[in-house]
């Protein structure tokens, strides 16, 4: 499975790792909401081994903001490092929807405040 989780300072770290398919989307929706309960629902999708995303796994993370952001929580991306998986969040606008740090721990100290 692509995916995996830990949770850093009550924030969920949700790692998705190499390619996604077509059985990663509802994985992924599982798991975004099973941390969002331990955490307050505060995730960060941290893509730094994710070397593409499919159109369904997309359409997920787009869901799972909407998803966590309704729930008086936060979500955001970090460690997007793939030129392929940049260019689609370009395209797709994403960017504007969904805030981006460069480092996990950028995610942490400055989206949700968490000291060091």
């Amino acid at each position: 499975m692509p995916l995996s989780k830990e949770i850093k300072n009550n924030i969920g770290i949700v790692k998705i790792i190499g390619e996604t398919n077509i059985n990663t989307e509802r994985k992924l929706i599982d798991l975004v909401k099973e941390l969002a309960q331990k955490t307050g629902n505060n995730i960060i999708l941290d893509l730094e081994n994710c070397s593409y995303i499919d159109s369904g796994t997309l359409g997920a993370i787009i869901l799972l903001n909407k998803y966590i952001c309704s729930a008086g929580g936060k979500f955001c991306m970090a460690n997007i490092k793939t030129e392929t998986v940049s260019k689609l969040f370009t395209i797709t606008k994403l960017y504007s929807l969904i805030p981006k740090f460069e480092t996990v721990d950028e995610a942490l100290t400055e989206y949700f405040k968490v000291d060091k």
